[in-house]
């Protein structure tokens, strides 16, 4: 190593230390040029893809006709939040390649955030959906409802809650 100090890769305050706080995110996200949002985001879309493409392939088996009326619902809903789930996520690149290059990129992570914590929620939702039905199909609509919601509830507290609280207790921390 020749001694020289690494790139800075989170935002620090004018202590040395990381900052935190929208004003720590903010600096973060527009010091590597929105490029952690956007691995972000790209692994998140990977996988709502491969959901949207599973689910496109349903419709045209020869058991889903077999469903009820409502757990057909259940699948409109769902494919759906999932597609536009996917417009969310992808409407941050869309975004960049038109305003690239215009001295944006504040506005452009703003939005960018904005459409990726939209688009998580809309999976979310997909998710739910998605559970709901299956478990509907293999056993009854009240086991469904229960195991439907354990799951929810499991991404409500893993992908909201524990961050959230998180920021909360940051916050605290600066009082």
């Amino acid at each position: 190593m020749n001694g020289a100090r690494p790139p800075v890769t989170v935002a620090e305050n004018p202590a040395g230390e990381p900052a935190t706080g929208e004003a720590g995110v903010g600096v973060l996200i527009v010091a590597d040029g929105g490029t952690g949002l956007t691995t972000r985001v790209r692994v998140v879309l990977t996988g709502v893809q491969v959901l949207f493409a599973f689910m496109l392939t349903l419709p045209f088996t020869d058991r889903f006709h077999d469903l009820t009326s409502t757990q057909q619902l259940m699948y409109a809903v769902a494919f759906t939040v999932t597609a536009t789930a996917s417009v969310l996520l992808m409407a941050p690149t869309a975004y960049h390649r038109i305003r690239f290059r215009q001295r944006d990129k504040e506005r452009m992570l703003r939005w960018a955030n904005r459409f990726a914590i939209a688009g998580v929620c809309l999976l979310a939702v997909a998710i739910g959906t998605i559970v709901l039905l299956v478990i509907d199909v293999l056993y009854e609509l009240r086991v469904a409802a229960i195991v439907a919601g354990a799951v929810t509830g499991l991404i409500a507290w893993a992908w909201f809650a524990l961050p959230l609280s998180r920021q909360v207790g940051d916050d605290r921390s600066d009082v």
